[in-house]
């Protein structure tokens, strides 16, 4: 990152921690702010997965802050969180219960400030809005490890938001979640897809998939996020959230980083390498833009800032950079040769009952079979008008009507070895798995001890006052007609409320009395000498001379004192201490160094061991502190040995048992492993009496169709397709199936290919 020079009276930068939450994973961003120009540039990006789930969280983040302000000599104070919908609770608005808890832990326990979270799909759809400069209508779908959540925005707003969990048939999910929409609501033809590692085949299955009519305005069209665009978002929100009502958005510097995340990723748009005199412009099949960006074309009224519009007839059309793309819900093709393409892939697929078909597709992962067939046909075209010139004669010609043939069928031999593929999909009732487990034999969970030191240390925070009490003395004045004696520490106070006590007891005279020749009585009160200390210390109590002085609770009128000599020796100075917040704060720096040893330890057992949070116990034996509270110090130590006790299972071994349990679920002819078990609301409880352990856990599963795909290949080789409906029927009892057949032979595109290894064979599942 480049840095301009400061001038001298430039504030200096603020750094803050943004962190994007998923279940398994996050990703960290730092952000250098600049009030005074109220820009932000992103200073570094880091992704880092959570050593214990969401459960060490706190510990995660701990170690990924570490790290940013240990590369970067920095310290990072404010932090800001961008979160998965399906970690909020759709009727409050909230984060759930479980991830809020952990979320506000993780900010007290790394002592951060928080300037609050974005739910992703609100912030997306907002980024989107702006740009667009119109009310947004799509459907965003947001892909999980174990959960699929679709928003549905009309007019800018949010109007329809569902969570399910993942299975391995994205389109089923959809479709689950859609059952819940309201009866005659009608989705946004715009579907915008977001984190996951297989969007681009994610998005193939939606636009080929055969939607109810009822459920879309009309087809629906895939964009697919890039992460770039995500960042930029991130920004954005970032920045209004700061800076509110400014129009900059970022510095230079986090535009560079976010074109280069857009260079190294690709849009799922299905392309493909087209010979310039055979294909020329772009394709738009089904919403997607074949060789060209998604963001190219015009989507309900809009387009991109480079693009220019045209009309031609009923069709808007939208040039710009190579690609054409074409208006939602309509298709043209630029030529004839365009058209070809389209007619090269056919599809057949048949449901049992009833009949089920695909719509017209465009593969473009293969090279066009038409064009291997016609440079083919091109070659033995060449060849025999090179030969008609140099052979001549009746016999020669035989011969090379020989030689033609043998070419011929040579060629037709290569065409259906290379050029005739298949791709043979199994469909199969879904039987999903949901229910809550109790696992009280859990012999696996083991019992593990460990001593463990820490040490930890803090800057100071206390503060005292130091210094001396003033001394001097007074006359004791007394009125009264019968002696006193008045006591040690008794308080003198002067009237504007400065006290001193007495050093020592003093026995006052009384006073005396004598009449005059005119029958008057005069009073003549009695001197006593004594020495006062300051009760406070300070200069305040350096009183002056002749400062007059009221004695505790005797009558001003009859007792009091005045300074004989100008009081001195009163100090006072401000010291560092070490205070109880400090020792407070260096114990939670101790635990969670406990806690990460822990962790830590556990990973150098297996990387399969969970620990069980809840069960473990830190028992101090020794705890030392450099400095008590009140002791002056601008630093305090704190060193610790513990013994921790804590419990860990083993995730394998507990899937295992699982899938033992929930065997009696699976249908006859289905199967599951552990690794396609979905885990969640994992809570322990210990039997004081017996030590046993009993989890309580929430399973999700989708079991497949048991097929072996070797022998349905062999099975069925080069069979038409009308035979072919009999053997998945009737042999392997499936539910449906669907065939894509490639071959640059007309004939061939009702049968298989003749080469077993020359059909792809896969399962999916179909929606209730």
């Amino acid at each position: 990152m480049i840095r301009f020079l400061k001038g001298k009276g430039e504030s200096k930068p603020e750094y803050i921690i943004a962190i994007l939450l998923k279940q398994e994973e996050g990703v960290g961003f730092v952000l250098e702010v600049q009030q005074e120009s109220q820009s932000i540039a992103l200073l570094d990006q880091r992704s880092f997965r959570y050593s214990n789930s969401w459960e060490s969280l706190i510990y995660d983040i701990d170690e990924l802050l570490f790290r940013f302000e240990t590369d970067h000599k920095i310290q990072l104070k404010k932090t800001i969180f961008f979160v998965y919908s399906h970690l909020v609770d759709y009727e409050t608005g909230e984060l759930k219960q479980t991830y809020l808890e952990t979320l506000q832990k993780a900010i007290e326990e790394n002592d951060l400030e928080s300037l609050g979270y974005f739910e992703l799909d609100e912030l997306l759809a907002r980024s989107y809005a702006q740009r667009e400069g119109e009310g947004l209508r799509a459907v965003f779908v947001e892909i999980d490890v174990p959960a699929v959540s679709a928003c549905v925005y009309q007019g800018g707003k949010r109007i329809f938001a569902e969570t399910v969990a993942k299975t391995q048939d994205l389109v089923a999910d959809l479709e689950e979640i859609y059952s819940h929409l309201e009866s005659g609501k009608k989705l946004p033809p715009r579907i915008i897809m977001y984190d996951s590692s297989s969007l681009e085949s994610e998005s193939h299955h939606i636009l080929t998939h055969k939607w109810n009519d009822d459920l879309f305005q009309h087809a629906p069209k895939v964009e697919v996020m890039k992460e770039a665009e995500m960042r930029h978002a991130f920004e954005e929100g970032i920045h209004q959230h700061i800076f509110p009502g400014s129009t900059t958005v970022v510095s230079t510097a986090s535009e560079s980083i976010a074109e280069q995340a857009q260079d190294s990723l690709d849009h799922a748009s299905h392309s493909q390498d087209m010979n310039e005199d055979d294909h020329k412009g772009h394709q738009s099949v089904m919403g997607f833009m074949i060789g060209g960006e998604v963001g190219d074309r015009g989507i309900d009224g809009w387009r991109d800032r480079n693009v220019e519009g045209r009309k031609d007839g009923n069709v808007e059309v939208w040039k710009g950079g190579e690609g054409v793309g074409v208006e939602v819900g309509e298709t043209e093709y630029k030529d004839q040769s365009t058209k070809a393409v389209k007619e090269e892939t056919h599809q057949y697929g048949t449901t049992i009952p009833p009949s089920y078909a695909q719509p017209d597709a465009v593969t473009a992962s293969h090279v066009s079979p038409i064009a291997v067939g016609r440079s083919i046909v091109q070659k033995i075209t060449n060849t025999v008008s090179s030969l008609r010139m140099i052979m001549y004669g009746k016999g020669k010609i035989i011969i090379l009507g020989i030689g033609l043939i043998a070419f011929a069928i040579v060629g037709t031999l290569l065409l259906l070895y290379f050029n005739h593929s298949a791709v043979l999909t199994i469909m199969y009732k879904r039987e999903p798995i949901e229910k809550d487990i109790t696992l009280s034999n859990m012999d696996s969970i083991q019992e593990v001890k460990k001593t463990f030191t820490a040490g930890a240390s803090s800057a100071t925070t206390g503060q005292k006052d130091i210094g001396e009490k003033a001394k001097g003395e007074v006359t004791v004045y007394s009125a009264d007609d019968k002696e006193r004696t008045i006591k040690k520490s008794t308080i003198l106070t002067t009237d504007d409320g400065v006290e001193f006590t007495l050093d020592s007891d003093i026995s006052v005279k009384a006073a005396s009395k004598t009449i005059t020749d005119d029958g008057d009585i005069l009073t003549s009160t009695s001197k006593t000498q004594a020495t006062l200390t300051a009760v406070e210390i300070g200069p305040k109590s350096n009183i002056k001379q002749d400062t007059k002085l009221s004695i505790s609770d005797l009558p001003s009128t009859t007792y009091f004192a005045k300074v004989s000599k100008a009081f001195s020796g009163g100090t006072q100075k401000t010291i560092q201490t070490a205070s109880k917040e400090d020792l407070a704060k260096l114990d939670k720096d101790i635990e969670k160094q406990l806690k990460k040893k822990t962790a830590e330890s556990l990973a150098t057992m297996s990387s399969q061991k969970k620990v069980i949070e809840a069960l473990t116990n830190i028992d101090i034996t020794k705890r030392s502190y450099s400095k008590e509270p009140a002791e002056e110090a601008s630093n305090v130590q704190e060193t610790v040995t513990a013994d921790v006790a804590f419990y860990a299972y083993n995730e394998g071994d507990l899937r295992e048992q699982i899938l033992s349990q929930i065997q009696d679920d699976i249908s006859e002819g289905y199967t599951l492993g552990t690794q396609d078990l979905a885990i969640s609301d994992i809570a322990a409880k210990k039997d004081e009496k017996t030590n046993k352990i009993s989890l309580k856990v929430k399973v999700k599963g989708e079991p497949v169709m048991q097929l072996d795909t070797a022998k349905l290949a062999k099975d069925v080789q080069g069979l038409p397709l009308d035979a072919l409906k009999r053997v998945i029927q009737d042999v392997y009892n499936a539910d449906g199936f669907d065939a894509e057949i490639s071959t640059a032979l007309p004939f061939l595109k009702s049968r298989l290919p003749y080469f077993s290894k020359h059909i792809a064979i896969r399962l999916e599942p179909i929606s209730d």
